[in-house]
């Protein structure tokens, strides 16, 4: 099994990217591997890249194990507020990243830029690590955002930042299927991301979150101030994004799934064999 969670080479321009390409061309030529995808956006982009047929890279989605971050409730959100050093009575918006070129914090940033001049009421949370992290921090005094943002650094309590976000906000180039869009929603937490890549199989677009159509901090923001300003519409995806990430994403499903392509890979290779074995049987060839 060949497992892509990744995007294409293509789009990232990653060097060395033709190699890439010819080495999951010759793997392909072995009827022995499977090629799967953890989303069906993504699947077909490498089927094309690679210039296979439809249907030859096979779905796997991603599986959440509840028990993989610690859900905050009434009090116990109050509390991580208190410890970020939010002030009460304000919104948040907050992302978790890894601070990467592929990730756009800079467009982030933007996007929280043109929230903050609309909204002053707002706050925000920057959780990650990454080679930019200098660079955000700057950044940030740019866009004027000051004590509005807090950067978090990296964290181990991921269900904490999610506690303390009122909306789960993405701005990235190119995505797979975005296991902390998975996160945020099982936390209760709407989020907003542009469509890209698989984004748009790992939220439902109007209950759970919004999905924008261009990567702007214009659209982005304006689909955050949706959010931000309609309490109704935030405690309905609280109650539906649970409900829809362990329906699409349960754990359960991709452990059976992943022992489904093993059970049919065992038995296309025992009919490989047992045809082997008939074209050589003795009798063919010599009577006794």
């Amino acid at each position: 099994m060949l497992q892509i969670v990744s995007v294409p080479p293509s789009p990232t321009e990653l060097p060395g990217a033709y190699l890439y390409r010819e080495a999951y061309r010759l793997l392909l030529r072995d009827p022995n591997v499977v090629m799967l995808s953890n989303n069906t956006a993504n699947a077909r982009d490498f089927e094309r890249w690679l210039e296979v047929s439809r249907g030859t890279v096979k779905l796997l989605r991603n599986g959440f194990l509840p028990s993989s971050v610690q859900i905050r409730r009434g009090e116990e959100i109050v509390e991580c507020r208190r410890q970020f050093g939010l002030p009460p009575n304000v919104s948040v918006v907050g992302a978790l990243m890894r601070f990467a070129d592929e990730k756009d914090p800079d467009l982030w940033l933007e996007t929280a830029s043109a929230i903050a001049a609309a909204r002053p009421d707002v706050c925000f949370v920057l959780a990650g690590y990454g080679v930019l992290a200098n660079r955000i921090a700057c950044k940030a005094e740019e866009f004027g955002l000051g004590e509005r943002l807090i950067l978090l650094g990296p964290t181990r309590d991921v269900g904490a930042v999610y506690a303390a976000m009122d909306v789960f906000l993405m701005t990235s180039r190119f995505e797979g299927t975005p296991n902390v869009l998975i996160e945020a929603q099982a936390a209760g937490v709407p989020v907003v991301t542009p469509a890209v890549g698989g984004t748009s199989e790992t939220l439902v677009d109007g209950l759970t979150g919004l999905l924008v159509p261009t990567r702007t901090a214009e659209q982005i923001g304006d689909a955050v101030m949706r959010v931000l300003n309609d309490p109704l519409w935030r405690q309905r995806a609280a109650r539906h994004g649970p409900q829809f990430v362990s329906r699409r994403f349960a754990w359960q499903r991709k452990i059976k799934q992943t022992i489904g392509f093993y059970e049919r890979a065992a038995r296309r290779r025992m009919q490989c064999v047992n045809g082997l074995s008939e074209r050589l049987e003795p009798s063919r060839f010599w009577s006794v």
